[in-house]
């Protein structure tokens, strides 16, 4: 598994660029995981001082650097004697009397600079900062180091009957990997089950189940052998493979067993029966499933690590499974016993004869209705198409009562959010940002975040000076603002005095060692990729106005611009990748068939379904995003299989076996529908196992990809053979007026 947010964006991104020199100045931004609090009961004295010794418990734990909290705040004192400030907790043990507790909450309303930030006092809502060590947190550990402080915060709240809040970006990041986790193991075994009884409702053979599930389960050995020689780690994407490869891996086995028994049933020769069902199914097969493999290993194109890897490994993986059920079941139902009577029973089902009568009925009467319904259908999907919106969110893919979702919302209301951004202004000149003119500028860009409900209070250098004016004035809070001239040289004097091992240094954090940059640290609510550039567009051209981009330069970094940044990157990436899969495909589909008017054909039938599932998901306000895209390769690629398994019996009814047009189209409605509908079923069941994902995106995979395949089966049995007979026909009266 991997422990980390794979990279979207490539390291020649710029934003990625500014992100790593950003990270190498001062260091990880994402490694802060929040526990919040809210109640009137916050300073009672018994639930102060649990909340002062959770933070004293958490900071015990291997891998935590740090905690902070209203009990572990830090007040700033004025050393006269020395001319330097001093940094001191404002308690160092438990609160021993309500006289003292008393005290120490008028000590702390009296620090304007954790107002916002550690405490609300508009909502009685607290957090506790819990900084966990950047060597574990893209590690199996850091996931235990977050459930060990989710279980030690738990309890403090059900001591005290409150609920206790969790966000941040190592708590959201183990929840996804621990439910990427369970979801590998839950769906792969649910899918082969769940198609494992349907083989057998419809072939009722022990043989007939037990064969096709040994293929694709070598299949997954396959795919996560890959991964292992290419050393990649499982993510969100390629944590999909697996149970892909057994969905679309059971439909190679269907179309070949079909065509045994169907081969067998005509002489009774077993060698023979399956000999014919290789040479006539296999090459079909080999670019049905060269298609589909295409369709996912377009994404290797990207530059992005997360596509490239599950284009890789998806790409792979497919075209490995088609070479196991070419070798595995002819070899092994070559040497088990001839099918018995019973076995191909369902060869007359009568439901699904009739079903194909019908199919057949409708495609010779009622061509008109079904090219008008079809071009009725494009119109339709056309008004959807245009609502069709590409979003993507830092809390992707989660459902709404997950509670990744509703902690996040909670600290959203209470702080305004918790995703990491920065901001880092280059004054140009050594010790800059210590100059009287800069501070009253930064004042400013601080006051333009302040009024913008979207994000949280700013830190920078400017609290420190704040808060050290204050102590400087000992302690009261009226002086905490920028020193006036006079005061400035004095605060500034005391403030270079501060440092050693008890101190530490204030700007340490807060600017580099020339003191030329200015870090400005904020965090943001998860306004979604669409709506993030148009804020950050809007506070660039507010900060434009403050700090001249000729004097200064100012940059925006932080995780959450890497990723929002990245989604926009990504979504326009996929839509290529898909275009060009498209193209790759009808170079396939032209080569097999090699008839232009033949590729115009089959490129229809594949057209709707995906017109018909793009329109859905604008209807329904269903967002293009990286788990989303895959639905159209997915759907695309299985479409592509029915239509190339059509046209190719197509053909050999009309040239190897010399049928007329409408005896061709009747015969391959009835036999490649036949193995055709047995496909869409066992996809239907496969897919559907998605639609159990805690992840909204992988929920949308299942639903959307069943409802696709059930348009491209329609449009392939239906739509696919009337458009085939009508320009028949058309050419037939041509030739006869000539």
């Amino acid at each position: 598994m991997t422990y980390s947010n794979p990279p979207i964006l490539p390291d020649t991104h710029q934003v990625m660029k500014d992100f790593k020199h950003f990270k190498k100045q001062f260091g990880e931004d994402g490694n802060l995981m929040v526990i919040g609090l809210q109640s009137d009961r916050f300073f009672d004295r018994a639930v102060f001082n649990d909340w002062f010794k959770l933070g004293k418990e958490l900071e015990k734990i291997d891998g935590i650097n740090g905690v902070v909290s209203v009990p572990t705040s830090i007040n700033v004192i004025k050393d006269k004697e020395n001319e330097r400030f001093q940094l001191r907790p404002i308690i160092s043990e438990e609160v021993g009397s309500d006289a003292e507790m008393d005290s120490l909450k008028q000590l702390f309303k009296s620090l304007p600079f954790y107002e916002g930030i550690l405490y609300n006092a508009e909502n009685n809502s607290t957090l506790m900062g819990v900084r966990i060590d950047s060597s574990i947190m893209n590690t199996k550990t850091r996931v235990g180091v977050v459930k060990t402080i989710v279980r030690k915060a738990d309890q403090f709240g059900a001591k005290h009957d409150l609920s206790t809040h969790y966000s941040g970006l190592p708590f959201i990041r183990s929840y996804n990997i621990e439910t990427i986790s369970k979801e590998l193991k839950y769906f792969l075994v649910l899918a082969i089950c769940i198609i494992g009884m349907i083989l057998f409702l419809l072939f009722r053979s022990f043989a007939s189940v037990f064969y096709p599930i040994l293929v694709v389960l070598i299949a997954v050995i396959w795919c996560l052998g890959i991964m292992t020689l290419l050393d990649y780690r499982i993510t969100v994407l390629t944590g999909l493979v697996p149970t892909l490869i057994v969905v679309i891996g059971i439909p190679n086995c269907v179309y070949m067993l079909n065509k045994y028994q169907e081969e067998f049933r005509k002489h009774g020769e077993r060698k023979r029966a399956m000999v014919n069902a290789v040479s006539r199914i296999g090459h079909i097969t080999l670019f049905a499933n060269l298609t589909t493999a295409i369709g996912f290993a377009v994404f290797a194109l990207m530059e992005s690590a997360i596509l490239k890897e599950f284009g890789i490994v998806s790409g792979l993986s497919i075209a490995g499974t088609y070479f196991i059920s070419l070798i595995v079941i002819p070899g092994i139902f070559m040497y088990l016993p001839k099918p018995k009577a019973k076995h191909l029973k369902h060869l007359d089902r009568k439901v699904l004869q009739a079903t194909l009568a019908n199919l057949v009925n409708w495609t010779h009467k009622y061509r008109t209705s079904i090219q008008l319904g079809a071009l009725a259908l494009l119109i339709v999907c056309s008004f959807g198409l245009f609502q069709l919106k590409s979003e993507g969110y830092l809390v992707d893919d989660v459902s709404q009562d997950s509670i990744v979702y509703t902690d996040l919302k909670f600290f959203e209301n209470n702080f305004k959010g918790v995703m990491p951004m920065d901001v880092l202004i280059d004054t140009k000149k050594k010790t800059g940002i210590t100059k009287a003119s800069f501070m009253k500028k930064l004042d400013k860009v601080h006051k333009i975040f302040e009024k913008n409900e979207l994000f949280s209070k700013p830190v920078s250098l400017i609290d420190g000076i704040k808060f050290c004016n204050q102590a400087y004035f000992n302690g009261k809070d009226k002086f905490y603002s920028l020193p006036s001239a006079m005061e400035r040289s004095f605060v500034l004097s005391y403030l270079k005095n501060t440092g050693g091992e008890d101190n530490g240094n204030l700007l340490a954090t807060l600017t580099d060692s020339l003191q030329q940059v200015a870090r400005l640290s904020v965090a943001i609510a998860d306004v979604g990729s669409r709506k993030f550039p148009e804020v950050v567009a809007e506070m660039k051209s507010e900060v434009a106005k403050v700090l001249d981009p000729e004097k200064y330069d100012v940059s925006y970094t932080g995780s959450t611009f890497v990723v929002m940044e990245g989604y926009n990157y990504l979504i326009s990436g996929l839509r290529n990748s898909v275009l060009f899969a498209f193209l790759l495909i009808a170079i396939i589909i032209a080569y097999l068939f090699r008839s232009p008017k033949m590729l115009m054909i089959a490129l229809l039938p594949n057209l709707i379904p995906l017109a018909f599932t793009a329109s859905l998901m604008g209807y329904f306000g269903i967002t293009l995003k990286p788990s989303t895209v895959l639905i159209f390769s997915v759907a695309f690629g299985i479409s592509v299989d029915f239509t190339i398994h059509f046209l190719a019996k197509y053909r050999q009814e009309l040239f190897d076996y010399k049928q007329s047009t409408k005896d061709a189209i009747t015969r391959s409605i009835q036999e490649t529908g036949f193995s055709m509908i047995y496909t869409a079923i066992i996809l239907l069941a496969g897919f559907v196992v998605f639609t159990f994902s805690n992840f909204t995106g992988t929920f949308y995979l299942g639903l959307l990809t069943s409802i696709t395949l059930i348009v491209a089966l329609l449009a392939n049995l239906v739509l696919l053979p009337s458009v085939i007979l009508s320009i028949e026909e058309r050419k037939g009266k041509k030739d006869l007026d000539s």
